[in-house]
């Protein structure tokens, strides 16, 4: 029985973290900080009138990594969204980021999510 084990085993062995699907890695410090920085200049971005239903989304969008990545993840995403929303929007490549903060909403349910 054992052998057998082994033998249906032994393949799993060799895999290597190259071989092994890379999606399901967490991100990385530096990952988190950018899309926070990203989704905080979105935010800057967006008008007005909508900026509150967008706070309400990122959110969601930070319960999210508090559940899957923990605090430390969701304290270094929330804090680099507020320093992007502070940055001067004049100086970003608004239509861009928008697009982005678009396609993270429908990624992460984000428009269903809050209603």
């Amino acid at each position: 029985m054992v052998r057998f084990l082994m033998s249906f085993m032994l393949p799993f062995l060799f895999i290597t973290p190259a071989q092994s699907d890379t999606e399901d890695l967490p991100p990385t410090a530096e990952e988190l900080k950018r899309f926070g920085l990203s989704v905080g200049q979105a935010y800057a971005c967006t008008e007005t009138a909508a900026q509150t239903d967008m706070r309400e989304e990122a959110q969601v969008l930070f319960d999210v990594i508090i559940k899957d990545l923990g605090s430390n993840a969701a304290f270094t995403f929330a804090a680099s969204a507020g320093y992007g929303a502070a940055m001067e929007s004049a100086s970003t490549d608004c239509p861009r980021l928008l697009d982005q903060w678009g396609a993270t909403r429908v990624r992460f349910g984000l428009d269903e999510a809050v209603q």
